[in-house]
């Protein structure tokens, strides 16, 4: 729609403008006037120009002039204003145009508002760059002023604390010379003032101090020098606690030449002296706190321990002296002297650890326990005389349980008592010394007399015991009790009353009560060593004995007596923890004797490889034997059983042993015969020497099994040439019914027993 149409639809109501617009005056074209009288409208200019002889009046549009008067013309028709003037067309415009004007000049206006918003922003943004840049210079600036400031101040500080520092360390340095002066004109009494102690801890300081600073110039001079302060303020000590113990040492003993009693003997001894001694504890704290810290520091102390235990062993030998020479000669046995002696010498070490502690605070180095030890030399020659000469084995073992209590400790008390340098805590009892080590030469000396006597014993009691045919006599006898002599009847006999020991074969008896009584009390390795000789030693008399009761009671009873006694043997080793084989190292000189031997019977000894040969045959070797008792045992127990099981079976097998055809019937009608009558007989002998029914069963079973196969093979080899011969399984059924009456009397039969458990398992 163009803007005069716009113009032209804008209703108005009741005005001319809308009246002329719509009454429009139209014309007609039907009507012709005459060129002269016609209008020169519009439409007449249009129509002569198309009318025109002229082409190109058709083909050229109008011209400006042309339509300025086409259009007055067409204006001129009307007889009223058709066009509107300037005002009303602009009037009509703004009209029309009104909101879109406002809108427009809303959109100006708020253009220009926002405009200066923002210039105004812009202008602000401007201003805050340039605040920022100036802030950010300002805080650069303050770092920097700000790490410069810190800067100084650290190195001001540093300074000060150089300052002080140096102020401090300078300190200990400075301390030196008056050490130094005050070290070398001491006073008499130095040592027990205050101010020495304060001194002595300083001193401690400044050589720590030196120690750690080996930086400082001159270092190890002022560490020299603090050390030797140091050793001169402890040597001070030193002198001063030997001379106050030597003029304590002469006073009691002007005081103990005119005392004549015991009693005041021991009160100067022990008590006086431990009253004048008193103070000297305050004074050698301070060496005993430092003497695990040097070895020269040691060593002072060391003088002071020397020392008092010097004078204390002059003043208490004489007492050791007489108690010992006075119970020389009485004559009582070993164990109630040495319990006698021992209790005395343990009485006065007790006096000597409490005394010891009121005047040093520690034992640094174990000082006070090897004292001990060289005190209880005299008591050591005491009583070596006297075990040397003991021949009782019982009262060498009494008197080694009696030393055993003092081994005694756990192992943590060790832990305890004793810090890393040795040294004994202070506020110990003495009940939590360790006197193992005081009495270890005497519990030796009774170990090896004891072990002495031991093979004595096993010689005389064991190895040269000559059986005799009394021996089987008491042993067939099951409830028959022996009578214990000889020179060591004690030791049997308390044996004999702890174990139940009867009915045994002697030199049996006498090697497990020798066993039983040292056991424990020797080392493992000794005792394993003397069980393995005992054992063995006791297995080849049984032997022995075992060839004279052959002769003696027969070879039933032999066996039976020999089967007894290394089951006892067996069961008895059992209950002594033996872990180690004994082994014997000796030199071979068969070589040398084979030699000699050829040389006798004039032989040649030179062989291919000429002299060499023969110095190579002629050298000893060197043989090593393993002794294994319990091996050994194992060995002959299994021997014995078989060799009795064999002899039963053959005299029971007597009438099948020709295995005659002829008379295979009534020798097999024998063979039950003997069965049914010696099966009982034979389990009424084993009971006789065996008390286990176990091992009763276990051998009825190896006899009944031995019957069996000895049965089968006599069998297998006549069951075809003989008709009616009794088959095995009957023999089987006949032999069990037998032995199942045998032992319907025993309330716990066992059907079925393994020989082997007659032996020892390893």
């Amino acid at each position: 729609m163009t803007v005069d149409q716009r113009r032209m639809s804008r209703g108005r109501r009741a005005s001319v403008i809308q009246s002329i617009a719509h009454n429009i005056p139209q014309l007609e074209s039907r009507v012709t006037l005459d060129h002269k009288e016609q209008p020169k409208t519009a439409e007449y200019l249009i129509t002569r120009k198309i009318q025109s002889d002229d082409p190109s009046a058709i083909i050229f549009p109008l011209t400006e002039s042309e339509k300025l008067k086409v259009s007055q013309a067409y204006n001129d028709s009307f007889n009223f204003r058709v066009l509107t003037t300037p005002e009303e067309q602009k009037q009509m415009d703004y009209q029309q145009n009104l909101k879109y004007t406002q809108f427009l000049q809303s959109c100006d206006y708020r253009q220009h508002t926002y405009s200066d918003l923002i210039n105004d922003s812009d202008e602000i943004i401007t201003s805050l760059a340039k605040l920022t840049f100036m802030y950010d210079t300002v805080t650069k600036e303050t770092e920097e002023f700000q790490k410069k400031s810190d800067s100084l101040l650290k190195e001001y500080t540093s300074i000060v604390k150089l300052g002080e520092d140096v102020k401090d360390e300078l300190h200990y340095y400075e301390m030196l010379d008056a050490f130094t002066r005050k070290l070398n004109n001491p006073s008499p009494n130095i040592v027990r003032k205050e101010s020495f102690r304060k001194m002595v801890e300083q001193l401690d300081e400044c050589l720590k101090f030196v120690k750690d600073h080996p930086q400082h110039k001159e270092h190890e001079v002022f560490e020299r020098r603090f050390k030797q302060c140091l050793i001169r303020s402890l040597t001070l000590i030193r002198n001063y606690i030997i001379n106050n113990l030597k003029t304590v040492r002469d006073e009691i003993n002007s005081k103990l030449s005119s005392a004549k009693s015991a009693v005041t003997q021991n009160a100067l001894i022990y008590t006086r002296f431990g009253a004048d001694c008193s103070f000297l504890k305050d004074v050698s704290y301070e060496l005993c706190v430092r003497a695990g810290e040097d070895q020269e520091f040691q060593g002072l102390l060391n003088d002071c321990y020397n020392n008092y235990f010097s004078i204390r062993s002059k003043l208490i030998s004489p007492l050791l002296k007489e108690q010992f020479q006075s119970h020389h000669n009485d004559k009582k046995p070993l164990v109630q002297h040495a319990q006698t002696n021992i209790l005395f010498f343990t009485q006065v070490l007790e006096n000597e650890f409490e005394l010891f502690y009121k005047v040093f605070s520690t034992d640094s180095g174990n000082a006070l326990r090897n004292w001990f030890q060289q005190l209880g030399e005299p008591l050591h020659d005491d009583l070596r005389n006297i075990i040397l000469k003991e021949t009782s084995i019982v009262s060498l073992t009494e008197m080694i349980t009696l030393l055993n209590k003092y081994y005694e400790y756990e192992d943590d008390h060790f832990e305890n008592e004793y810090d890393e340098s040795g040294s004994t805590h202070e506020g110990e009892r003495f009940e939590n010394v360790d006197l193992g080590a005081v009495f270890e030469p005497i519990l030796q000396d009774l170990q090896s007399r004891l072990v002495f006597r031991t093979q004595i014993f096993v010689e005389e009691n064991i190895v040269k015991y000559k059986p005799s045919a009394k021996d089987f006599q008491i042993g067939a006898r099951k409830h028959s009790i022996r009578d214990v002599t000889g020179a060591d009847n004690e030791l049997v006999s308390t044996a004999y009353s702890k174990t139940g020991l009867k009915d045994w074969y002697t030199p049996l008896e006498k090697g497990i009560s020798l066993l039983s009584k040292i056991y424990e009390l020797v080392s493992s390795s000794v005792f394993d060593d003397l069980a393995h000789h005992i054992v063995h030693d006791c297995i080849i008399s049984l032997k022995q004995a075992y060839e004279v009761g052959v002769h003696a009671v027969g070879k039933f009873d032999a066996d039976l007596f020999l089967l007894k006694n290394f089951l006892v043997l067996k069961e008895r080793v059992q209950e002594f923890d033996i872990e180690y084989v004994s082994s014997e190292t000796f030199l071979d000189f068969s070589g040398v004797g084979d030699i000699i031997h050829k040389i006798s019977n004039g032989e040649s000894v030179f062989k291919s490889q000429g002299l060499l040969g023969l110095v190579q045959e002629s050298v000893p070797r060197v043989v090593k034997n393993m002794i294994d008792a319990r091996q050994e045992l194992q060995l002959e127990l299994r021997n014995v059983v078989h060799i009795f099981t064999q002899d039963v079976v053959s005299q029971i097998c007597v009438p099948i042993k020709e295995q005659e055809v002829s008379s295979a019937l009534d020798d097999s009608r024998e063979l039950r015969d003997n069965i049914e009558a010696t099966l009982p007989r034979i389990k009424q002998q084993i009971e006789l020497f065996i008390d286990d029914e176990n091992v009763i069963t276990a051998l009825i079973d190896g006899i009944q099994e031995l019957l069996v196969q000895n049965y089968e093979d006599y069998y297998h080899n006549l069951s075809s040439k003989v008709e009616g011969l009794v088959e095995v399984d009957m023999m089987i059924a006949f032999i069990g019914q037998i032995v199942a009456k045998m032992f319907e009397s025993t309330p716990e039969f066992q059907t079925s027993h393994d020989l082997d458990k007659l032996a020892i398992e390893e």
